[in-house]
C-alpha cells in the first residue's frame, strides 16, 4: 500500500459560472474591507493585525447576507495577513470585481477541508452542488483544503492541495 500526496486541478462546468462569480465578488469585498481595516489599524495604533485578529471583524458576516461560508472568510483573513506580511506593505492592492475593468481581479475562493463535500463527481460548496469534469476519480482520494480559481478565459477550476492517494500505484491515473 502506497501513500502519494498530489495537487490536482479540475475544471468546473460553465453552468456554475454566475454562482461562483457572485461568491468571488463577496470575497473581493471582504478582502477590500480587510485592506482598509488593517491600514487604519496601522495608522491609529501602529500595529499589524494578524489573520486571527482580522477574523474577529468578519465574524457573523455570513448571517448578514454574504453567501460565502465562514471557513472561506477565515481563509481570506489568513491569506490577507500572510500576503501583507510577506510583501511588507501596510496596504495591498484592491481586488476589483467589475468585469469591464481592465484591472479586474480573477475570481478566487479558498476553502478548508470541511467546507467542500465530494460525491459522484460533484462538489458541494456554499449549499450548492457544482458539477465538474472528474478526470481523476475523486472517490479514490482523501481530499484536503484548496480553492476555486478563475482563469483568464473565465473558466472556473478547483485546485485541491495535499490530495492523498492510498492504494495500488498502478491503479492511479
Amino acid at each position: 500500500m502506497n501513500v502519494i500526496v498530489l495537487t490536482i486541478e479540475l475544471r468546473i462546468k460553465d453552468k456554475h459560472r454566475a454562482f461562483l462569480d457572485g461568491l468571488a465578488r463577496d470575497v473581493n469585498m471582504v478582502w477590500n474591507y480587510l485592506n482598509e481595516l488593517s491600514f487604519r489599524a496601522i495608522g491609529e495604533r501602529g500595529q499589524f493585525m494578524s489573520g486571527y485578529d482580522l477574523q474577529k471583524y468578519v465574524a457573523g458576516a455570513t448571517k448578514e447576507g454574504l453567501g460565502i461560508p465562514s471557513q472561506t472568510l477565515q481563509q481570506v483573513c489568513e491569506e490577507y495577513a500572510t500576503r501583507r506580511r510577506q510583501l511588507k506593505k501596510a496596504k495591498l492592492r484592491w481586488r476589483v470585481s467589475n468585469p469591464n475593468s481592465p484591472k479586474r481581479s480573477l475570481g478566487w475562493l479558498p476553502f478548508k477541508k470541511g467546507a467542500v463535500v465530494w460525491r459522484h463527481g460533484q462538489a458541494r460548496y456554499a449549499g450548492k452542488w457544482l458539477s465538474l469534469w472528474d478526470s481523476y476519480g475523486l472517490s479514490k482520494y482523501e481530499l484536503r483544503g484548496g480553492g476555486f480559481s478563475q482563469d483568464s478565459r473565465d473558466r472556473w477550476l478547483v485546485n485541491e492541495n495535499g490530495v492523498i492517494f492510498v492504494g495500488n500505484v498502478s491503479s492511479q491515473k
